[in-house]
């Protein structure tokens, strides 16, 4: 409960906030909408003709508008046929988007995308914003879960979405 305060409209000393997010810049607003739209389109993509049945699911859940279907769809193509990252949207690999790690000590864990090839998984992590050490630790913690499971790690990559698609492999 809230005691009674009588203040003046011109002093109040507190104000209630609704939403947090009217405190945030605008445009880092923007581009956090925009990189979890993003992420979440990348969830339902695992190769290059599941982009339009993505957006489809987004438009349809209200998740975006029709003025968003342009941006999103050529970010979606951008990353997808990135010339580093092609070989990862292949019709025949076996791919798991946001799947659950549970290790033995009760964490969980969710790569953005896991690709088992020839017996040997390759993990993938979705970014946007600016590149961060936490990020790479991150990789390799979701490396240690999937090796204590016996699975062989062929590659870690980090994708950075934002103006231009930077993978890092680690």
């Amino acid at each position: 409960s809230i005691p009674y305060i009588y203040t003046q409209k011109s002093t109040s000393n507190f104000n209630i906030v609704t939403k947090a997010t009217m405190h945030w810049d605008a445009n880092r607003q923007e581009a956090i909408e925009k990189g979890n739209l993003i992420h979440i389109a990348l969830s339902k993509i695992s190769i290059k003709s599941d982009i339009e049945d993505a957006i489809s699911s987004l438009l349809e859940n209200g998740d975006i508008i029709l003025e968003d279907i342009p941006f999103l769809e050529n970010k979606l193509k951008q990353i997808i046929d990135h010339p580093k990252l092609t070989p990862y949207f292949k019709d025949n690999l076996t791919i798991y988007n946001e799947k659950e790690l549970l290790t033995p000590e009760g964490k969980l864990f969710i790569p953005d995308r896991l690709i088992i090839e020839d017996n040997s998984l390759t993990i993938i992590d979705y970014k946007t914003g600016t590149k961060n050490d936490q990020h790479k630790l991150q990789l390799q913690k979701y490396a240690k879960v999937l090796e204590e499971m016996n699975y062989k790690i062929k590659n870690m990559i980090l994708i950075y979405i934002n103006e231009t698609i930077t993978p890092i492999f680690i």
